[in-house]
């Protein structure tokens, strides 16, 4: 009766987590993870380490970056993006916003649906093979959209050459976070959208490479260095994904 005491005032958050049990915990959502990952047949296109060791402090390459999600866009095609969030994203383009960047395009989800409301849309991503799939995509619905591979740490495009650039669950898989955020201002003219999930810690394990959390809407405000904005959190739910996202939209100054 007395250890049942102790487990029920631990749940209650009464008793201190000690290292042992935070060990114990990892141990387990790892077993987990690694168990999803082999019943799903997902194993053999991601690498459970690779969280683990930008955590620890090492710093990835972008040329393996790139490689690691070849990969992953050989067994996965998920563009987290089908519902409300995507409308939230139509609904914030400007009328006068006619060039758009999407970065990190993925699957290309996101820039078909903007080249549905006849904008030139230009798709970028890290992995050459998610760009093939955007322009499957693209050419499967009749529009037509420039996809080129870089990174979003190094974008290759002049200064303001975007009246919006759009970043849809994409800046979470960044490693240098500034470097990212200060290139997606740099190209854009007129305004920036963003969303990311809303999570509170970044973990090293999970079916996922998410290298940054963001578990506010002020943690992405932040980290944003723009006057006028809105940004919120709401919830999706659709076939890919389900949850909680943070949304951001901002105003690019004139003059900037």
């Amino acid at each position: 009766m007395k250890e049942q005491s102790k487990i029920r005032r631990w749940t209650s958050g009464k008793v201190r987590r000690t290292r042992a049990f935070d060990a114990w915990e990892k141990f387990q959502a790892r077993r987990h993870t690694t168990r999803v990952l082999r019943e799903s047949g997902l194993d053999a296109y991601f690498d459970e380490g690779l969280k683990r060791r930008v955590i620890s402090g090492e710093q990835l390459s972008l040329e393996e970056m790139k490689d690691k999600y070849d990969l992953v866009w050989e067994g996965i095609v998920d563009d987290c993006v089908t519902g409300d969030d995507l409308d939230e994203i139509l609904s914030r383009l400007a009328p006068e916003s006619e060039t758009c960047l999407d970065v990190g395009c993925g699957a290309g989800r996101v820039a078909v649906e903007i080249a549905k409301t006849k904008r030139k849309v230009t798709a970028s991503d890290i992995s050459r093979t998610a760009l093939a799939h955007a322009d499957e995509r693209a050419k499967a619905n009749g529009v037509e959209i420039t996809c080129v591979e870089t990174p979003m740490e190094k974008l290759p495009f002049a200064d303001r050459a975007f009246d919006a650039v759009v970043c849809v669950h994409t800046l979470e898989h960044v490693q240098d976070l500034d470097a990212a955020v200060s290139e997606l201002l740099r190209v854009a003219a007129k305004q920036l959208i963003i969303i990311v999930p809303r999570e509170d810690r970044v973990t090293d394990f999970g079916t996922d490479y998410h290298l940054q959390c963001f578990p506010s809407a002020e943690a992405l405000s932040s980290a944003v260095p723009l006057e006028a904005f809105e940004c919120f959190v709401a919830k999706v739910e659709n076939p890919q994904w389900h949850g909680e996202y943070v949304f951001y939209s901002g105003r690019i100054p004139t003059g900037r």
